[in-house]
């Protein structure tokens, strides 16, 4: 009964300590109302505290000895799983590396606080954890999680160093993301109600960020930046590219008109004579004709211009969008077009790619791509051409007409690029790190 008595009196302070701290974070941040009061409170037999975006878990001791050793931290470790939330991280795991791509989440939110610079959320920990963020941003990247993931993949930092920022970042427990609150796991469709909450909580944070919070003129950019990243509707690539597919024809037996019936009642009734022979041609909608322009321009050349084309190849060959005949012209071009290398099959694609080499390098000027591909057409070398794709930065002269094919203008978000395009072109904007990811069913940003 004592002790039982303790555990409840322990439970009551606890759940005490983080509705204080919470009241606490909201006189100092009252663009996150909504935010800081979604989460219910629940006492939970892990040691750490967490968040499943829909209840904050916590463990009385830990709650109470946390606070002892500093007033702050609860107030801290609070706010860093509620960024978490409005940032999304618990809901874009994907197939990302598990043990990564939580340490970038913590590296994200706990840039997001620091940023905001107010004394309600300081611990001790701030002053070394700037310094590591400092070094990040030296790099010249952008600090929202899918960057620092991708950055901490790319220089594949040792197992040590994996550990001490592990440590030097850790506030809350990641385990509780997927899980409800009988510590069972969520279906599907409970991850993307969770999301879409917070995705909302976050335009809402933004809104009032971009309006009406002017006390965070200094630290609000970062936190912006990030839900802006994290909210920007994402499109297939794959499904992108089928955009351009066309009506053709392949040689194959078409299963869909054939009747088995009176095929298998003639072979039956004369032996080696069907009633009806099966129809040998089928329409499908894939991709015939196409064109992939490449600026080879300014920012646009390097490794990430190889990535993209080896990226289109990738979708296109796994997701059956060949003729086994295909006729794509592979254009490298700056202010005029250096080069056009015309792929027949999927054959022919696998050895370019293995010799790929880049020309150019001058300004940028659209038009020449543009007339030469007309040319192309006038000349009877496409039957059909319904896309154009254009990978480039940008800058550069338009051609003033809409041409008979549709055009699509793909940027890398990470690049310094104007973002225009003509009305009659479609936009398309991938990050660097979707570019460079291989696997089928990707999804990149418009």
């Amino acid at each position: 009964m004592e002790v039982e008595m303790k555990t409840k009196k322990g439970e009551e302070l606890a759940y005490k300590i983080v509705n204080m701290s919470r009241d606490h974070l909201m006189v100092s941040f009252r663009f996150l109302d909504r935010a800081l009061y979604r989460l219910e409170f629940k006492a939970a037999s892990q040691n750490n505290m967490g968040t499943n975006g829909e209840i904050f878990f916590l463990n009385p001791v830990e709650v109470i000895e946390n606070y002892k050793a500093d007033r702050q931290s609860v107030a801290r470790i609070y706010l860093h799983s509620i960024f978490h939330c409005i940032l999304q991280h618990p809901f874009m795991k994907d197939d990302k590396v598990s043990r990564i791509w939580n340490l970038a989440s913590d590296l994200a939110a706990e840039n997001s606080i620091l940023e905001l610079n107010k004394a309600v959320i300081k611990t001790a920990r701030d002053g070394e954890q700037r310094k590591e963020l400092s070094k990040l941003k030296k790099s010249g990247m952008g600090m929202t999680i899918e960057k620092i993931y991708s950055f901490l993949i790319e220089n594949k930092s040792d197992e040590d160093e994996v550990r001490r920022l592990e440590k030097l970042f850790y506030r809350d427990d990641h385990d509780f993301w997927d899980r409800d609150n009988e510590n069972r796991k969520f279906d599907t469709s409970n991850i993307k109600d969770r999301q879409e909450e917070w995705k909302e909580i976050g335009e809402r944070i933004k809104t009032d960020l971009e309006t009406f919070s002017k006390d965070f003129a200094e630290g609000r950019e970062g936190l912006i930046q990030n839900i802006k990243e994290v909210n920007r509707e994402r499109r297939d690539y794959g499904e992108f590219l089928r955009k351009f597919a066309v009506l053709g024809e392949e040689i194959e037996v078409n299963d869909d008109e054939f009747d088995y019936i009176f095929y298998t009642y003639g072979m039956e009734l004369y032996g080696n004579m069907p009633l009806i022979e099966p129809l040998e041609h089928r329409e499908d909608v894939k991709i015939k004709d196409f064109v992939i322009a490449i600026d080879t321009s300014g920012s646009c050349a390097g490794d990430v211009v190889e990535a993209f084309l080896s990226k289109t190849y990738s979708i296109l060959k796994n997701s059956a969008s060949f003729f086994k005949k295909v006729n794509i012209h592979i254009i490298m071009c700056d202010a005029k077009v250096q080069q056009d290398i015309k792929i027949t099959s999927d054959e022919e694609f696998e050895a370019y790619m293995k010799n790929i080499a880049l020309c150019g390098f001058g300004g940028t000027d659209f038009r020449p791509v543009f007339s030469y591909v007309d040319q192309l057409i006038e000349d009877g070398e496409f039957d059909n051409l319904r896309g154009l794709i254009y990978f480039t930065d940008g800058y550069g002269k338009f051609p003033t007409r809409k041409p008979d094919y549709d055009v699509a203008f793909v940027f890398v978000e990470d690049e310094k690029i104007s973002g225009k395009v003509p009305p009659w072109a479609i936009r398309l904007t991938l990050r660097s790190e979707d570019i460079k990811n291989q696997e089928k069913g990707r999804s990149v940003k418009s």
